[in-house]
């Protein structure tokens, strides 16, 4: 979480914000919490938690990934 702070602190398309496409008002970044059962030799996927989307648009944090000092 402390990551995801730090990364929602940087400006929009400055890295690692970097716009991942040519059109930086089109696209974002996306962060999620992914769950694997990692029980077997292939890992099969459990979860996936969409926490933290940044665009230019602005910066939007998802229920799941809220804490009490954000």
């Amino acid at each position: 979480m402390a990551e995801l702070k730090r990364r929602a602190a940087i400006p929009w398309n400055e890295a690692p914000n970097r716009a991942p496409c040519t059109n930086s008002f089109n696209c974002g970044r996306r962060y999620e919490l992914v769950e694997y059962d990692d029980s077997a030799q292939t890992w099969n996927e459990l979860t996936r938690t969409l926490i933290l989307e940044i665009s230019a648009a602005g910066v939007r944090w998802h229920s799941a990934g809220k804490t009490g000092d954000s």
